[in-house]
């Protein structure tokens, strides 16, 4: 069953006309908006290459800021460059976070709700939606 939905999952992200009808996360527009004022913003897609231009064309179309787009499908998240991540794959945080000094905001969603493959790493914090993740990052001590 998790096989199939895998399969079902990757094969929509070959569709451009499912990529364009998402619908973004509440709330994610404004705070990506706010955050881009404060840091750089990289948007990592482990996506098939040949979504990509249906992923920038839907980042254009809803005005989701970013400095740098990167496909991590061959190499992984972990692979990406930064020193935070959003996502909610818990092995794309345990991936990046094997890096020193990253941290990573694991999104709770329902197919990672029983998961605890992260819940002893200091480096990776829970969060339950994109006004979690502007208060964490307005509140990480900068030196």
């Amino acid at each position: 069953m998790a096989e199939q939905l895998q399969i079902e999952i990757e094969n929509s992200h070959k569709a451009e006309v499912f990529i364009l009808n998402m619908k973004p996360i509440d709330n994610s527009i404004r705070v990506l908006t706010e955050l881009s004022k404060l840091c750089e913003i990289k948007i990592a897609t482990n996506r098939p290459a040949l979504a990509d231009k249906a992923t920038k064309k839907w980042l254009r179309k809803h005005r989701i800021p970013f400095d740098y787009y990167i496909n991590t499908s061959k190499d992984g998240k972990g692979a990406a460059s930064g020193n935070l991540i959003i996502d909610d794959y818990p092995k794309n945080t345990l991936d990046f976070t094997q890096h020193e000094g990253r941290t990573a905001f694991l999104f709770n969603q329902p197919w990672n709700e029983q998961d605890t493959s992260t819940k002893e790493n200091p480096k990776i914090a829970r969060v339950k939606d994109w006004d979690e993740v502007l208060d964490k990052i307005r509140n990480i001590p900068y030196k």
